[in-house]
C-alpha cells in the first residue's frame, strides 16, 4: 500500500496521546509538528 506524505499538526494536552499519534504518523511518512495546546497551534498556523 502506498502512502502520501503530508504535513500534520498534532495538538493535545496529554503527552501520551501526542507520542502515540506522532509515532504512527511518522511511520506512514508524514512530517509532524507537535504542540501541547491550542494557543501554540494557532501561532504555528499563522
Amino acid at each position: 500500500m502506498k502512502y502520501y506524505q503530508g504535513r500534520m499538526l498534532v495538538v493535545d494536552d496529554n503527552q501520551i496521546n501526542r507520542n502515540l499519534l506522532v509515532r504512527r504518523l511518522k511511520r506512514y511518512g508524514h512530517l509532524v509538528t507537535v504542540v501541547d495546546n491550542g494557543f501554540q497551534a494557532l501561532e504555528i498556523m499563522r
